[in-house]
């Protein structure tokens, strides 16, 4: 009986996604599903109840009353909760006289974006909005160093809530300050960052189920990116001046290349004039089943 239920339970899930893929549902699945989760609760006791009862008629009814529950979003036209509004956070730190900055970002499922359409009193802004996540910071100064940690945390009043991918999650940090190191660790996201206008000098991204789209700059002398991923669409845009080097480990991975890449060793290629140019970008990308695109600009 147990098997059955969760065999029906799970047709039913995926179901719900499905139907949301062709538009059918009035809200997300994740969303149907984070309002409605208490009604597993429910199956789970009525399965039980059925190992109890060994009457077939009894455990027919249990299986007629799940398959009902899982149809109604597609019968009836169920309203999103008016109580997910979204909600805005925001953080923001003064220039004063910082000119290095140390940043560390801990996101979950977001939309990110990072730019430096920041006011020129502004060392950093940031903003989320979500339903259910809040945006966390702190900063650290000393002498002409900021350091600044982000990080969004689950309202503990809807702990169960799914996120359904509804953060957007925007940093502007000033143009004039040097990246000394940045960190991202976000989960299933996609993150947009023209980094082309700064000078860096570390980058280490570490996320899962995420799509990057990221842009580089001639800036710094070198520039030194870390990338570890899973299932992920890796989008990068490099100078053409500037020589790269990409030492890259991978399982089943697709790379469309620039065409001046050469394969130097196992895994390791540099563009052909990385020897010789004045700036020079340094990838090290390990990824999952992914796809990486590194393009000239």
């Amino acid at each position: 009986m147990g098997r059955i239920i969760w065999g029906v339970i799970l047709i039913g899930i995926g179901a719900l996604f499905f139907g949301e893929n062709m538009g059918w549902l009035s809200m997300g699945a994740g969303e149907y599903i984070s309002r409605f989760w208490p009604v597993i609760l429910v199956i789970i006791g009525l399965a039980i109840l059925g190992d109890v009862f060994k009457s077939t008629i009894f455990r027919f009814l249990i299986i007629v009353i799940i398959i009902v529950i899982f149809a109604l979003p597609f019968i009836f036209d169920i309203p999103a909760a008016s109580n997910n509004s979204a909600k805005s956070s925001e953080a923001s730190f003064v220039l004063d006289n910082a000119k290095n900055l140390d940043m560390t970002i801990n996101a979950g499922a977001v939309e990110m974006d990072i730019d430096d359409q920041v006011s020129q009193s502004k060392a950093l802004e940031a903003s989320l909005s979500s339903k259910y996540l809040t945006l966390k910071s702190s900063e650290k100064k000393r002498d002409d160093n900021l350091k600044v940690a982000l990080t969004m945390k689950k309202d503990a009043n809807n702990m169960f809530q799914f996120d359904n991918i509804s953060n957007k999650f925007k940093v502007h940090i000033n143009n004039s300050l040097d990246i000394n190191s940045l960190v991202i660790d976000a989960g299933a996201s996609t993150i947009n960052a023209d980094f082309s206008v700064f000078k860096i000098e570390s980058i280490d991204m570490d996320t899962c189920a995420t799509t990057p789209n990221l842009k580089f700059g001639d800036k710094s002398a070198r520039q030194n990116v870390s990338v570890d991923s899973g299932a992920s669409t890796v989008n990068i845009k490099v100078p053409k001046e500037s020589g790269v080097q990409l030492q890259y480990d991978g399982g089943l991975t697709t790379k469309n290349l620039p065409d001046d890449f050469e394969n130097i060793a196992n895994g390791l290629y540099q563009s052909a004039n990385y020897g010789s140019a004045t700036k020079q970008i340094v990838f090290d990308v390990n990824l999952g089943a992914a796809t990486l695109n590194i393009m000239r600009y």
